[in-house]
């Protein structure tokens, strides 16, 4: 996904904007931002490139702990009584730099005559496209105030779940990469040491194969390791494409303990969004469709359209979700039951609650189930590269004695 740089003119304000983005598709960017009122006049990609598929690409993107207190404490000055462009203002001189810029633009955007939401829209870096949405229900229900507390809430909560996630990963991830370079070691070094001591007679086969394999290896490091490089960016670029997402995503969420999780994670996003739209006065089906954007899934997405066409058709949600298959039951039945009683962003904010407490749990403990799987792991290929070359020696050393 390329970092782009844009202006754009508010076409009834002509108020002007710069600000950056993240797209893969520039020709639907620039329809969503036709269809918001304004008229992009340059667009250039930024020094960020994308090199090997943005392996080594610089994120530009604002931090969720930053968002959340800034828009918090928005939400506090609009609570005092203090006004709307007041609070921007005070709050863009106490920002930091990148929260800051888009306050302050959105802060004389509205001394031009645009509805705050207006204003947010063309921020993409600060503001997804869901809470401009949230914001823009707000302004309509007179629960401004309320709801951009509530979106900081959610993005402090989205900060401590995501760290939560990254930190399970830590291990697993460091113990491959020591397992990557044991092997590493092993054929650079380590098997060419012993290659002329063992000689090539009389050799376990798989010896053999060892050894013409840290040969090759040797002999052609920049190629092997230039396809490997190719290949996972040939791979990265096909994940990203929305006919093998959904696949690998349903590979992915097949994967025994991990896929649980990924799942309760896709859950938590589209429930926490779709109930603070719902709380901040948006429609229902606008809602489920944002919903299912926040969770960056495809399967999700596409779930999400789903739903929205049931509903469309005077389908019950609960039913509707059902029908999709990617939402379990406890999920739909709250939901179902939201919808029954007039509480539904409520319960299905209890749905989203009851499985980030599941996710946090498999968190905990997903690492003392892991250690003994990739402690089991790193033994066993350590073990066969010391007997496939030690063995040959000890029995050499055997005859001579």
């Amino acid at each position: 996904m390329a970092l782009y740089e844009y202006r754009a003119i508010n076409k009834e304000t002509g108020a002007r904007v710069t600000d950056k983005v993240r797209v893969d598709d520039m020709s639907l960017f620039l329809q969503e931002m036709n269809r918001q009122g304004f008229l992009v006049t340059s667009v250039k990609r930024t020094g960020s490139r994308e090199l090997f598929g943005g392996l080594f690409s610089r994120r530009s993107t604002v931090s969720k702990v930053d968002k959340g207190m800034s828009l918090m404490e928005l939400g506090a000055f609009l609570k005092a009584g203090i006004p709307l462009r007041t609070a921007l203002e005070r709050l863009a001189a106490e920002a930091p730099k990148a929260i800051a810029a888009p306050i302050r633009a959105s802060a004389e955007s509205l001394e031009q005559g645009q509805a705050f939401s207006q204003a947010v829209a063309p921020h993409k870096s600060l503001f997804d496209e869901w809470e401009v949405r949230a914001i823009e229900a707000a302004e309509t229900s007179g629960t401004l105030a309320e709801s951009l507390t509530y979106i900081g809430e959610q993005a402090l909560k989205s900060h401590d779940f995501d760290s939560k996630v990254k930190s399970a990963m830590i291990y697993p991830a460091f113990v491959m990469v020591v397992v990557v370079a044991v092997i590493l070691i092993m054929l650079f070094f380590v098997i060419p040491a012993f290659s002329d001591l063992l000689g090539t007679e009389n050799l376990p086969r798989s010896t053999i194969m060892l050894l013409a394999l840290s040969n090759f290896v040797r002999a052609n490091w920049l190629w092997v390791f230039g396809g490997l490089v190719v290949a996972f960016v040939i791979a990265r670029r096909l994940l990203k494409k929305e006919d093998t997402q959904g696949f690998s995503e349903r590979v992915a969420l097949k994967i025994p303990g991990w896929g649980r999780i990924l799942r309760n994670s896709y859950l938590v996003r589209f429930g926490k969004t779709f109930a603070t739209l719902l709380e901040s006065g948006a429609r229902v089906l606008p809602a489920l469709e944002y919903a299912g954007q926040a969770t960056g899934s495809a399967l999700y997405m596409k779930a999400s359209s789903d739903i929205r066409k049931e509903v469309e058709q005077g389908r019950r949600i609960g039913d509707s979700m059902r029908k999709t298959g990617v939402f379990p039951a406890l999920f739909c039945e709250l939901a179902a039951a939201g919808e029954a009683s007039g509480t539904l962003p409520e319960m299905v904010l209890k749905a989203a609650t009851f499985y980030e407490g599941e996710v946090n749990r498999m968190l905990n403990s997903l690492s003392s189930l892991v250690e003994p799987i990739l402690i089991a792991i790193v033994g066993v290929i350590v073990g066969f590269l010391a007997i496939t070359i030690l063995g040959p020696i000890l029995r050499a050393v055997e005859v001579l004695t």
